[in-house]
């Protein structure tokens, strides 16, 4: 077992102080696809830390509906998918 911590935008400060002070080496971002611009620092310096990074997605449909890929709705579906594809596709990038 790897033992890690889970942080986001709401908690950044404390997941740096985890990583500076406990010296953690693994950590899973609570990652929210349609702000992926607002994660780059937080990204880029978990990995100039040496920091092993697994992305957790969420997000939203068009701003108000939750992901979800069970939607009955197809639009609500698809556009989950896509975003699920496109987190994996930002995890890859990075190597996560």
């Amino acid at each position: 077992m790897h033992i890690g911590f889970k942080t986001g935008p709401l908690t950044w400060a404390e997941g740096k102080r985890i990583v500076l002070e406990e010296g953690a080496a693994f950590c899973e971002v609570w990652f929210r696809i349609d702000k992926a611009n607002e994660y780059t620092q937080m990204l880029t310096w978990l990995t100039a830390q040496s920091v092993s990074v697994g992305l957790h997605h969420w997000g939203l449909v068009d701003g108000k509906y939750k992901t979800n890929i069970a939607s009955k709705n197809r639009t609500i579906r698809q556009k989950t998918i896509q975003q699920i594809k496109d987190t994996i596709d930002i995890g890859a990038r990075m190597e996560c």
